[in-house]
């Protein structure tokens, strides 16, 4: 038997075969979304029992599609191969297909159009659905199609990369590192020589990635065009209820209202960190002086304090275990059974055969009590954080999992407050009193002198954000001098951790930039800059 297309081609015949089966039942998923949607536009019950009756079948057929899209996109995420990835695309058709449906549309816009006559909880309902619409609007489903496996190559490409600290001549990668190996070292590292070298190993990918997320933005803001939104910025601007404009505004004033802090914080790290490594004192932060290859956060200043060294004889599996405790000592219950038998928690070998995600997320599969993490625990202060922080999307998840709640609502109120839940804890997890509670700090603080004792500790010196030294306030008086604000400049800003696959509400966690836009990068951080004059340093 000759194969229809000349050739096997795994990928593309594991999607055909999947996408025939589930547009098959397709078939009766639409007959009975036809019967709600002319439901809710014949005359024949009040406005509110149209609305009901509409979400009642959408949101059953959203649970069942999303796990099927959710479960491929696990499978492609913690065994990267071609049948996984044509799975997945197959799956995140056949998902578009049932939110972008034209008629679905077309009902939602119309129940909206008198969202004042409707309860509250209908029209979040109303709502989300209309964004999940806008992210694969049926009136063009070829550009949706293009848009899936756009994404779906972006995340194998991502998932699969090996990391590599030196090539041959022909770009065979003669010492392979991890993700996990590649934190390690900027975080230890102090040869600025081998430091550079193992951050630009971990930036090697965005050359892979850079034509794919080019193609992506084009295609994203294209498809949220279609929904009448400016661009995909917007449209996700969109799910905290506010324009582009709000969010901006909302931002730059937070930026404002830190500045004067971080610019003391940048000035102290910059003369902090050329000591230790013997350089001069740079005007920007070179980003692999950094103990984060992302700048997304600081590790490692305060040599002193080595939090690692708590966990050195301790397994993965307790760093995990030790973070469901924190929230079953506040009451919650302990995971189903279930989250340690299917999540992927604990390194693969470098070099290995299974190729896996390496960054860490939460996923809620079938939006009840099928839940999972993905992660790559070491015994680390960086994954006790993170675990602690994984299992506060989880316990997210599992909270909103309760009849009262409907399906499409169960993803949270937005990503923005997901993520603070998880970073809320993932603060908490390293304090003082939580770390005595599992025997890893002494019993009680250090007595604390009195401000006339003669044994205080003398204060370290400070110093200005333009580098002079400053006095330091004492427990009488309080600094009131101005902050020397940098010069003119511009700006460079980091990354950010959350971007799930467009088409459905997003998984949690310090996820994948794959299927990301590009934005302006740089090599270095500073603090962002105002053309307002300065005082005078």
């Amino acid at each position: 038997v000759v194969h229809v297309s000349g050739s096997v081609d795994p990928a593309r015949d594991i999607e055909i075969i999947t996408t025939e089966l589930v547009l098959k039942d397709l078939d009766g998923v639409e007959a009975r979304l036809d019967k709600a949607v002319r439901a809710a536009k014949s005359g024949d019950a009040d406005l509110t029992a149209q609305a009901e009756d509409f979400l009642r079948l959408y949101n059953s057929l959203y649970q069942g599609l999303f796990e099927v899209y959710e479960g491929s996109g696990w499978e492609a995420q913690t065994d990267v191969r071609p049948l996984n990835d044509g799975k997945r695309i197959a799956a995140g058709k056949a998902w578009s297909a049932f939110t972008g449906d034209p008629e679905v549309v077309a009902t939602l816009r119309e129940l909206r159009s008198r969202r004042g006559e409707l309860p509250g909880i209908l029209v979040r309902q109303l709502d989300k659905a209309w964004l999940e619409a806008a992210e694969a609007p049926g009136t063009v489903p070829q550009l949706v199609a293009v848009r899936v496996e756009a994404e779906s190559r972006q995340s194998s490409i991502q998932d699969s990369w090996t990391f590599c600290l030196e090539r041959d001549t022909e770009g065979g990668c003669l010492s392979p590192l991890s993700a996990n190996e590649i934190d390690e070292a900027l975080v230890r590292d102090r040869d600025l020589d081998q430091r550079l070298r193992v951050w630009e190993a971990s930036k090697e990918i965005g050359v892979a990635l850079r034509p794919g997320l080019i193609e992506l933005q084009g295609l994203r803001n294209e498809l949220a065009r279609e929904m009448g939104y400016q661009s995909f910025f917007d449209l996700q601007v969109a799910d905290y209820g506010m324009s582009t404009q709000e969010m901006m505004e909302m931002l730059e004033g937070w930026i404002e209202d830190i500045r004067p802090l971080y610019v003391e914080l940048h000035t102290w790290a910059k003369y902090a960190l050329a000591q230790r490594y013997g350089a001069e004192v740079p005007d920007l932060i070179p980003a692999h002086w950094l103990g984060n290859r992302w700048g997304q956060s600081w590790p490692g200043l305060v040599e002193a304090v080595d939090l690692d060294a708590l966990f050195v004889d301790r397994s993965p599996r307790w760093i995990v275990e030790q973070a469901e405790s924190f929230y079953t000592s506040m009451g919650f219950p302990e995971l189903p059974s279930t989250f340690w038998e299917r999540s992927d928690l604990y390194p693969v070998p470098v070099g290995g055969e299974r190729k896996k995600n390496s960054h860490a997320s939460a996923w809620h599969i079938d939006l009840d009590q099928d839940v999972r993490s993905l992660m790559s625990v070491t015994p680390t202060s960086r994954w006790f954080t993170t675990a602690h922080h994984e299992l506060g999307h989880i316990y997210y998840y599992l909270s909103y999992s309760r009849p009262e709640v409907p399906i499409v609502l169960r993803a949270g109120a937005n990503r923005g407050f997901h993520e603070g839940i998880g970073e809320q804890i993932g603060l908490a997890s390293l304090q003082t009193p939580y770390r005595r509670r599992w025997g890893s700090s002494p019993p009680g603080p250090p007595p604390i002198p009195s401000s006339g004792s003669s044994t205080r500790p003398s204060a370290r010196p400070s110093y200005s954000s333009c580098g002079r030294r400053a006095p330091s306030p004492t427990s009488s008086t309080i600094s009131t001098r101005r902050t020397c604000r940098p010069r003119s400049g511009t700006s460079a800003g980091g990354t950010t951790r959350s971007a799930s696959r467009a088409s459905r509400p997003p998984r949690r966690g310090r996820g994948s930039s794959a299927t990301r836009p590009p934005r302006p990068t740089s090599t270095t951080t500073r603090p962002s800059t105002t053309t307002t004059p300065s005082p005078p340093c």
